[in-house]
């Protein structure tokens, strides 16, 4: 088990503030975003209330973000920070490589005032591209690809019924939902109203202190983060033992994933440990085969 520690050297503005917090991040895999994109926001409410109202361990909670002024439901990023694809690509381009975007238009991404050679730097100010690095019609020519990406798992439901019922016992299938039915899509009449499986219920879980940033998004805290979409782990089924997993890729491994897991799960963690040998083993296929 190891634990990432980031650290900063050689900083070009002095040190940083002591209330400064960091936290490592593996970027998320995009295929079959489009998909997770077309379950209606409806139906995310209602399996947050369902599982307040069930009494169980998991206790999921919609993540709202206001975007443009309007409360919508966050579904993207690591702690569902974003309610759109659109607004995830805005904000990946800002942050990550400090371009602007419609959603974030200022050039400099998020350097400080104090940086200023970061904005200084040249950035995108032609009438061609709206004053913008990354214009609308750029911006929706990565959202129109990555929405029709499909998943790098299967599109069916999963056929090893033994591992199902396995999943569903130990108690993952409580936080990691099998199943989804998208929304009606005029544009995709293949993607509407039809069952997807990307084992996720889309809501924020508190999942204990072990892997808590002490950094808060929206309405998230610390140590509350979105249920990963497990599908697509397949193709990188013969890697177990040399994985990145969970937020910051400290997990190696599908059975390391599980043991970092605290607070809502750790019922489930606990179940999925006193599981006789041949079973653990049984499970991490299942997963390994989504």
């Amino acid at each position: 088990m190891r634990h990432p520690t980031p650290v900063v050297e050689d900083l070009g503005y002095g040190p940083l503030a002591e209330a400064t917090v960091m936290s490592a991040r593996v970027p998320p895999r995009v295929h079959g975003m489009g998909l997770l994109d077309r379950i209606p926001a409806d139906a995310i409410e209602a399996e947050a209330a369902r599982q307040a109202a069930s009494g169980g361990p998991a206790a999921g909670r919609v993540n709202y973000v206001t975007v443009d002024g309007k409360r919508q439901v966050g579904r993207f990023g690591w702690k569902a920070m974003h309610p759109t694809l659109d607004h995830q690509d805005a904000e990946a381009f800002s942050l990550d490589i400090g371009m602007s975007t419609p959603a974030f238009p200022e050039p400099w991404g998020d350097c400080t005032p104090a940086q200023t050679v970061c904005r200084n730097a040249p950035h995108g100010d032609s009438k061609q591209f709206e004053g913008l690095d990354i214009p609308s019609t750029v911006i929706g020519l990565i959202d129109g690809y990555l929405r029709d990406l499909p998943p790098d798992g299967s599109l069916e439901a999963p056929k090893d019924k033994a591992g199902t019922a396995l999943f569903a016992d130990t108690g993952c299938a409580a936080c990691h939902r099998p199943s989804w039915r998208t929304g009606e899509d005029a544009g995709h009449p293949s993607l509407s109203n039809r069952d997807i499986f990307p084992h996720s219920d889309m809501l924020l879980h508190d999942l204990g202190p072990g892997l808590g940033d002490r950094l808060p998004m929206g309405e998230a805290n610390g140590s509350d983060w979105r249920t990963t979409p497990l599908w697509g782990l397949n193709r990188l089924a013969a890697m177990d033992g040399q994985l990145s997993l969970l937020h910051d890729g400290r997990a190696r491994s599908v059975t390391e994933a599980i043991l970092w897991h605290g607070g809502e799960a750790e019922a489930a963690k606990d179940r999925f440990k006193s599981l006789p040998g041949a079973d653990r083993k049984r499970l991490v296929r299942y997963v390994l085969g989504l």
